[in-house]
């Protein structure tokens, strides 16, 4: 049970705040892009070249 005022208000700040929090995260789920709307061709030919299995010692993890 809420004893006063300033539990009531806190109580609903907070609410306030989770509603804000998801609504933010509604709207960056939103904006997610496919890889391949801002990957450059450069990008995209590297991607394809280490899947084949022609990729750089850095695609593989090792850094050397």
């Amino acid at each position: 049970m809420i004893r006063d005022r300033y539990d009531q208000e806190a109580l609903e700040a907070q609410a306030e705040m989770e509603r804000e929090l998801e609504a933010e995260r509604e709207r960056e789920a939103a904006e997610v892009l496919e890889p391949d709307q801002f990957m450059s061709d450069a990008e995209a030919d590297a991607d394809a070249l280490a899947s084949a299995g022609w990729g750089t010692d850095e695609d593989y993890g090792y850094y050397g």
